[in-house]
This record gives C-alpha cells, structure tokens and sequence, in this order.
C-alpha cells in the first residue's frame, strides 16, 4: 500500500514544464503549478514535509470537460430509452430558437425566459398554453423550448393528445401509462381539442392532464381554440378538461396571424419548380 501511495505522489512532466522560483512544477502550457508542498508524508504518515502532485488549470479543465462529455452521454442514453414508449411523436422537436425568424419578438423574449427561469417554473409547477389560428407558430415555439431545455439535460418530450388517446385506448393498464407521463420533468402535449368527442375519450384526456397535476410538473399545452371557447366549453366533460389546463398553463400566449405552414409550403413549392421544371 505505500508504495502504491509513493508511486501516485510522483508528478508526470510533460514536454514545456518548468521549475518555478518556489522549486514545484509547473505547467508548460496554463503556468499553474502541478505540484503543492504538504507538512506530511501521505506515504508513512509522519511530519515530513513532502511535494505532491496537484492538477494544473487545464487538466482541472479537461476533467471538467470530460465528466460533461460523460454526464450528456449518459443524459442522451436515458432520453432514448424513455423515448422507446411510443409516448414522443416522431419529429416534433425539430425546432430551436436558432430558426427564429423574429416575427414575435416578444413571444420568443417569454419563451426564452422560460428556459433561464426554468428551475423556479419547474418548482411552482408553471406551464405555457400557446392557443391562436391555426399554423401562427404554436408548436414551433413549444419545441423551442423543449430543445433548449434538453441541452441543458432536462428530460422533456412532446406528445399530443389525440396520440395518447390511441395510447390508452390500446394499452390494458392505462394507469402505468398515465404513471409514466412523470419520467418527463417538461411535456408538451398539442391539439388540444381534436381529440375525439365520447364519454371515455374525454375522461382519458382529463385523466392525461390530472396526472402531470398530480405529480407537480409542469406542461406546455397548444390549441387552435380560443380562449372564449377555452371559457365556455360546449359540455361538462369539456369544461373539466379546460379548467384544468387553465390552471395549470397560468401563462396563455395567443399567436395569430397567417400561416407559416402555409407560407413555408409555398416557399418550398416555388423552389421545387425552378429546380424541376427550370
């Protein structure tokens, strides 16, 4: 055992380490020191002033830099496998806030607020429900957050509520799926109310919501519903649901206007026609 202790307080040099003016090595590329002195001997425990080894500025670094590398590898591979349940819908995170095209400045200042107060939105359980015509940029803005949220390792997904709804309509133990729906710190969950108009396709739907409610986590929510139609729902089953992601997005963000789908869609089909038919 000593020696092994003697042999991990010997200090590696490497090619530009120099000796300084207090007689311990330092780093040839940070100028830090690589060694320290000790009023004892690590090895045999007595009062023996003894140098040992220290990390220098940029080993310091590269173990940060490697525990990160190590920590987002680990982060990636667990979001893989939660993402295996068939809850995420394919492709829905496509969208960073370096698409922005800043047509609503001051709903991307609200959602990049979000991402820096995420901690505090996370505690007192805080959600967004985006509402507004149809293809006025809802889910575009709810992917932005989610992605900005994922680099900074916090589980997040996007779903909607009609994929749930099949979910459940096929799964025997739907409350292991509902269960499940906690493993996302963030859930977006779109369209609300296309989902289908029956008894037990409604009382799933509230169900979905109740349980992120219950478990204190907070969802991001877009309807192509207004918030009059959010207010006075057509039924009481309606009015559950409303009421609840009401309470629980206490931050609604109205975006109108024409449609970018559409717009995008023209751009591409103009595009395509030059390159296909010149």
């Amino acid at each position: 055992m000593d020696g092994l202790i003697s042999e991990l307080m010997k200090t590696k040099s490497a090619p530009g380490d120099y000796t300084g003016a207090d007689g311990l090595l330092y780093c040839g590329k940070c100028r830090t020191p690589k060694q320290m002195r000790l009023d004892y001997n690590p090895a045999t425990g007595k009062d023996d002033p003894t140098v040992v080894p220290v990390a220098c500025r940029c080993q310091q670094e590269e173990g940060r830099a490697a525990d990160e590398r190590d920590k987002r590898e680990r982060f990636e591979a667990r979001m893989k496998n939660l993402n295996t349940s068939g809850i995420t819908c394919p492709g829905s995170l496509r969208h960073t806030f370096a698409d922005d095209d800043g047509q609503r400045p001051e709903i991307t200042a609200a959602c990049k607020r979000y991402v820096e107060y995420w901690d505090e939105m996370a505690e007192k359980n805080v959600g967004i429900l985006f509402y507004g015509t149809v293809g006025a940029g809802k889910t575009f803005y709810a992917s932005c957050i989610a992605n900005a949220l994922l680099k900074r390792q916090v589980t997040a997904a996007a779903t909607s509520f009609p994929r749930l709804l099949n979910l459940l309509q096929g799964t025997q133990d739907k409350q292991k799926l509902l269960d499940s729906l906690a493993r996302y710190k963030l859930l977006i969950i779109d369209d609300l109310g296309v989902e289908r108009d029956s008894t037990f396709g409604l009382e799933q739907i509230f169900n979905v919501v109740d349980a992120r409610s219950h478990a204190h986590l907070p969802v991001i929510v877009t309807t192509n519903l207004s918030m009059e139609e959010l207010k006075n729902p057509s039924s009481v089953q309606y009015g559950r649901i409303y009421d609840r992601v009401l309470e629980m997005c206490q931050v609604p963000l109205k975006l109108t206007g024409d449609s970018r789908r559409h717009e995008n869609a023209e751009s591409v089909r103009k595009w395509a026609q030059k390159i296909l038919l010149g």
